[in-house]
């Protein structure tokens, strides 16, 4: 496909699903998916390997459908596009409100996709899980986190509380 053709598929994933998935016809949303991936695509983050990935249209259409049902009042932004023959990378921008919690995310990440036969085969998530994650840890007037743990932790604590939550937080990502 062409360098423009790329780009906008990769734009109408934002705008016809993504975005428009926790809009009033998330059933119209979730069935592009069908048009823009193919029937292997996978999804993967960061240094995810083959095994944590997650495989397949339908599997990408439960992604979508979570994340409404957890943040059913978004909005996503793409904030630049590179794109080529193959690969298309975008640097977005997701505000939030999650559903659980009632905390605002404001969070920034980068999609890779790359392309086959028109359409999009593999998208490869960067995401600070570390950041995310403690945008949705509920805390209380006392600075304590809802499961009663302090929020003042040593720098060592804070890389392994980003580790756990990292893994948390991409688990609960994919699972709800």
């Amino acid at each position: 496909m062409s360098i423009e053709q790329n780009r906008s598929l990769v734009g109408r994933y934002y705008t016809e699903s993504v975005s428009a998935a926790t809009g009033p016809d998330q059933t119209g949303a979730v069935s592009v998916i069908d048009e823009l991936m193919t029937d292997d695509f996978v999804m993967a983050y960061n240094n995810d390997g083959d095994a944590d990935a997650m495989h397949g249209r339908e599997r990408h259409k439960q992604f979508l459908i979570e994340h409404a049902r957890n943040f059913p009042e978004d909005d996503w932004t793409v904030e630049a596009v590179v794109a080529d023959e193959a690969v298309v990378a975008c640097r977005w921008r997701f505000q939030g409100i999650h559903a659980k919690t009632g905390n605002r995310v404001d969070q920034r990440a980068a999609d890779f996709f790359s392309v086959r036969g028109g359409r999009v085969a593999e998208l490869r998530r960067f995401l600070d899980f570390e950041s995310f994650s403690k945008q949705l840890e509920r805390t209380t007037l006392d600075g304590e986190d809802e499961r009663g743990g302090t929020n003042l932790q040593s720098a060592s604590g804070r890389r392994t509380a980003g580790r756990m939550a990292s893994r948390s937080a991409r688990r609960s990502v994919n699972q709800r």
